[in-house]
């Protein structure tokens, strides 16, 4: 069976993709995920005290290295958890991990991400 990926950055649109980091990434297996999430999560909930109440992993193994970010307001979302997040990835992630917060409330409100990649934050325009 060969899969399609979306690669490197992507847009909004792409989210129904597969993702890899790099072309060459090996696929992601569901123990792989399995740990990562574990992990991540434990690390969350020792250094933020509103995890998981405030803020949570949806843990949904989608085929790739993604793991969604749910919050519950828009006051969680501050720089110092997405530092925190974004430095996650990069000591852990192996340079292949990417994480997804979906920063819409309203169930009209225009479907806006923030996607954090080792060495990048790319926040979605207002539009």
């Amino acid at each position: 069976m060969n899969k399609e990926y979306a690669v490197g950055e992507t847009d909004f649109e792409c989210w129904d993709n597969l993702w890899k980091a790099c072309a060459d990434d090996p696929e992601v297996d569901g123990e792989e995920w399995i740990q990562f999430s574990d992990r991540i999560q434990e690390h969350f909930f020792q250094q933020h005290e509103n995890f998981p109440d405030e803020f949570y992993f949806w843990n949904d193994f989608s085929g790739d290295r993604t793991l969604d970010l749910k919050i519950t307001k828009r006051s969680v979302l501050t720089a110092p958890l997405i530092s925190d997040l974004q430095k996650y990835v990069q000591m852990h992630g192996h340079q292949m991990w990417r994480i997804r917060i979906p920063i819409y409330f309203e169930p009209n409100e225009k479907r806006r991400a923030i996607v954090i990649y080792p060495h990048a934050i790319d926040i979605a325009p207002m539009m």
